[in-house]
């Protein structure tokens, strides 16, 4: 399965690539601590628009391991540390 989540920064970020970056870079160390979390894709957009998402993070996983990427250490800190940051985000799971 293949977890999105399309994120919108909010004004408060002033380099959206480098956030995004650090981002991707958690979700790596949850796939290095995790077999179960198959692989992460960062997709930037090419627009810089207001009406645009930011970023795409793809994360490859087996559905019923779900509970696994929403239990896992980046995954919390992720929560807990970059919230901050978003205008909005978006999430889509899909096989």
């Amino acid at each position: 399965m293949k977890h999105l989540v399309m994120v919108k920064w909010n004004e408060t970020v002033s380099d959206k690539k480098a956030l995004a970056e650090e981002v991707l870079a958690l979700f790596e160390r949850a796939v290095a601590e995790n077999s179960e979390i198959e692989d992460v894709e960062l997709v930037l957009n090419a627009v810089d628009l207001p009406n645009r998402y930011d970023c795409l993070f793809i994360i490859k996983i087996d559905r019923d391991e779900l509970p696994v990427w929403n239990n896992c250490e980046p995954h919390k800190i992720w929560k807990s540390d970059y919230s901050k940051y978003l205008q909005s985000k978006a999430i889509f799971d899909w096989e």
